[in-house]
């Protein structure tokens, strides 16, 4: 059995959509395409983009962009656990996603005028 067949969630950056289709993701149609070509069966695939924001496409269903949120980045160290630790608490994938930029945004820069470090956001209900 292959390991992907045992990934409920498949959540890839540009360069590894990249290596997994054989295709350049540079864009975010380039994501929209490596979103369709990745292998899915029961599984919701994701192509992230980091500044560029992300493409998600559910286990059924359309793929759709998430926009980033915009800050000034200090550093991206430790940016991308977010949308897995939001699903593990049971949010839905849109609302992870979503949540997932709002929280890397602040991991990595400032939001707003805010000093850089987390804070309590709610995501926008998808």
């Amino acid at each position: 059995m292959d390991l992907l067949d045992q990934v409920g969630v498949l959540a890839v950056n540009r360069l590894e959509a990249s290596m997994l289709t054989n295709e350049t993701v540079s864009s975010r149609e380039d994501a929209f395409v490596a979103a369709r070509r990745l292998p899915s069966g029961r599984r919701t695939v994701i192509v992230t983009l980091g500044g560029d924001g992300l493409v998600l496409r559910p286990a059924e269903g359309a793929p759709t962009w998430i926009a980033p949120t915009m800050v000034r980045v200090g550093s991206t160290h430790g940016a991308g656990g977010t949308l897995a630790a939001r699903l593990a608490a049971g949010d839905s994938m849109s609302r992870a996603a979503s949540a997932a930029s709002v929280a890397a945004a602040r991991l990595v820069g400032r939001l707003d005028g805010e000093p850089r470090g987390f804070a309590n956001q709610r995501a926008p209900d998808h």
